[in-house]
């Protein structure tokens, strides 16, 4: 008989291999199966999904999970693993029970017929985005554009839904716009440093939950000093309004306990508490920080993990990050990119802070339900195409006046804030005039524009301080100003045994000289120092080597006028794009 299951799981495997022969199980120990029996055996059949490298890769009807089987290990116990021995005995009957070779050749040469088996097929829980439909992945069924789905396969579907411990979510009827600005209240009650962060947080709360549906994930990183709120804000509101879908996670959390806890799962991540008090501690939070980086696109690269059997795992991360700690993390530009950084401050410090907080702790309760967290969700996955289209259409218009990387990542969290007071799509039009009637997006834009690593590292190099003699100190800055109205002073000197030379219209910086090494020696650029300020605007290495106070090394030369200006210089702002345009 037919069976359309398999044949839709076996389409979506590429065949990239030659065709094998059809195997035969052998004559003799085959007995006739009547058609009734066939469709009871096939309701058990394992489905076999191609090869690679000696092993091969099966779906387990009854389990619901892909079995990954090396080329030795096709036993008895391997294949009653995947179906139950009742399966075995009809299908290949032998004299004595199951023919366990003619099995084992059958299921291996299925594979081989296949083709090579690749595993971004395998999607886990959490929201996906399956040609033109949102499917919510909660682990033991799916629920497509808000409908629940009878099993975890879809027909047309290029993916295998893997059944996973279940995430216990009601949905409910989607919220409506009178009721999503509830959401807006509350955030932008909270204490925050400047007013467009209740908004961003509001957008990050709507897209987080979707991550995997999401061409760009963005990040966000709560911050505020101790009593500002944090925990609160959190636990109470934050976490509620994710429900099950959200992974929470603390302290010493590492990159590879969040990879592998993953596994192939779309959920946000709630990360309190990252410590960072020494440099274990920073190194940590910044391979966390790494795989967030790589999580950001949905066209990111996979992350590749050696093991001891020289066997490499893949992984592929799709989820959005929420961090909460003290300080903020993030160092490099890269990061700082894709990270939106939101700031409390303590209430106390305003007027009617406390009546300010009993009003938030009574709509938060009255509000932040289990059903109408549900309820957010179910308005989100309706509207997923729609906030996709979005995202799209604000970061194009964004990227007219920042960086596009700064605009992806903004316009992620302006769609999910667009998506709670609209159920309209966008146009282009509109998106004009929603961003040129919004302040906090320009406020936004502004508060969030990054320096790019060499100017980073080139303005960390500045700030060092040299000292000629007790009590006589520059910092590098100024004592190149010094040199370089004064190229006799004693500044030079001490310039050059830090490093560092003025000569002939140029600034030469030293490579592998030790100051400079342990000047950057707790910064993002520790290793490459050299190699990031080659790349500040003008920057070369120099065809000879230079005398640093006696030492000789190969140095990195800048033009000095690109370093050190004798006139102050403006920083531009950011202005909306002109809605009539």
């Amino acid at each position: 008989m037919n069976d359309p299951f398999r044949e839709a799981l076996l389409r979506t495997v590429t065949k990239t291999a030659a065709p094998a022969p059809k195997p035969q199980p052998r004559p003799q120990h085959k007995e006739p199966v009547s058609e009734g029996e066939n469709n009871d055996i096939d309701s058990l059949a394992p489905v076999p999904l191609g090869f690679n490298h000696g092993k091969y890769y099966y779906l387990s009807r009854e389990e619901g999970q892909v079995h990954e089987i090396p080329t030795a290990s096709h036993g008895a116990n391997a294949l009653i693993a995947m179906a139950r021995l009742s399966y075995w005995q009809q299908r290949f009957k032998g004299p004595k029970g199951p023919d366990w070779p003619a099995a084992i050749d059958y299921m291996m040469a299925s594979c081989r017929k296949i083709g090579v088996f690749n595993h971004d097929i395998l999607r886990g829980r959490g929201v996906s985005y399956d040609k033109g439909r949102s499917v919510l992945h909660l682990g033991n069924r799916l629920i497509v554009d808000g409908i629940p789905h009878a099993s975890l396969s879809l027909i047309d579907s290029e993916y295998i839904y893997e059944k996973a411990a279940p995430l216990k979510i009601t949905l409910g009827e989607p919220l409506t716009t009178k009721e999503t600005y509830r959401i807006l209240d509350i955030c932008n009650m909270f204490s925050w440093a400047t007013p467009d962060m209740g908004l961003l947080l509001a957008g990050w709360i709507v897209t987080a939950p979707v991550c995997g549906a999401l061409p760009w994930r963005t990040h966000v990183w709560l911050t505020g000093q101790t009593g500002a709120g944090k925990t609160y804000v959190m636990s109470r509101f934050i976490r509620p309004l994710l429900g099950p879908l959200c992974l929470p996670v603390q302290s010493k959390t590492t990159e590879a306990g969040i990879r592998q806890k993953l596994r192939i799962d779309a959920r946000p991540i709630m990360f309190d508490e990252p410590e960072t008090q020494n440099d274990r501690d920073r190194d940590r939070i910044q391979q966390v920080l790494d795989l967030a980086r790589q999580a950001s696109s949905d066209d990111g690269f996979d992350i590749l993990k050696g093991t001891v059997t020289g066997k490499e795992i893949s992984y592929r991360i799709r989820s959005s990050f929420i961090f909460s700690s003290i300080n903020f993390g993030a160092i490099q530009a890269a990061d700082e990119n894709r990270i939106v950084p939101l700031t409390l401050i303590p209430m106390e410090d305003r007027a009617g802070s406390a009546d300010q907080f009993d009003l938030i702790k009574k709509m938060i309760a009255e509000t932040v339900t289990e059903e109408f967290a549900g309820r957010l969700l179910c308005r989100t996955l309706h509207m997923l195409p729609q906030i996709r289209q979005s995202i799209g259409i604000f970061s194009r218009l964004l990227s007219t006046t920042m960086s596009s990387r700064q605009a992806d990542t903004i316009g992620c969290l302006v769609a999910g804030v667009y998506s709670l007071i609209s159920d309209d799509p966008l146009t282009m039009d509109a998106a004009k005039k929603f961003v040129a009637d919004r302040t906090w997006i320009k406020m936004t834009a502004n508060r969030t524009t990054t320096d790019s690593d060499h100017d980073k590292a080139m303005a960390h190099l500045m700030e060092q301080i040299i000292r000629q003699s007790p009590g006589t100190e520059w910092s590098v800055a100024e004592a190149i100003k010094i040199v370089k109205g004064q190229p006799d002073h004693g500044a030079a000197n001490v310039l050059a045994r830090n490093g560092i030379r003025v000569r002939g219209g140029n600034l030469l910086i030293g490579r592998s000289h030790s100051i400079i090494d342990k000047f950057f020696a707790t910064t993002p650029w520790a290793r490459v120092w050299d190699k990031t300020i080659l790349q500040y605007p003008g920057a070369s290495v120099a065809q000879t080597t230079v005398d640093f106070a006696g030492t000789k090394k190969r140095a990195v030369m800048i033009p000095l006028d690109r370093v050190i200006s004798d006139e102050e210089s403006l920083v531009p702002t950011w202005s909306a794009p002109d809605a009539a345009s």
